[in-house]
C-alpha cells in the first residue's frame, strides 16, 4: 500500500479523489453502507485484537470495486514522475 499511496499523493489524482472515491462501491447508498460496515467490523476486530499485519492490502471488496472502475485513476506518467523524483 505504501507504493499506491506513494503514487496518489504526488500523481495529478490527488488533487481530485481520496481512497473511497475508488475503492468503496457507489452504484446506490445500500452498497455503499454495506461495504462500509463490513470493512468497518473488520478494522475494529483487527485493531481490538491487535493483529495489525505489517503490510496493508486491499480488502477483496475494495480490490474489485477499484477493477471494475472504467478507469485507473493512475497514469503511467504519474508512476515514472515518482519514480525519477524519489
Amino acid at each position: 500500500m505504501t507504493d499506491a499511496y506513494a503514487i496518489w499523493k504526488w500523481g495529478r489524482h490527488a488533487n481530485t479523489a481520496v481512497c473511497t472515491d475508488c475503492h468503496v462501491p457507489h452504484s446506490n447508498p445500500l452498497a455503499k453502507r454495506a461495504f462500509k460496515g463490513k470493512d468497518g467490523m473488520n478494522h475494529s476486530t483487527v485493531f481490538t485484537l491487535r493483529a495489525e499485519p505489517q503490510v496493508l492490502e486491499l480488502s477483496p471488496g475494495a480490490a474489485l470495486t477499484f477493477n471494475a472502475s472504467q478507469e485507473s485513476p493512475y497514469r503511467f506518467s504519474d508512476l515514472l514522475w515518482l519514480i525519477n523524483h524519489r
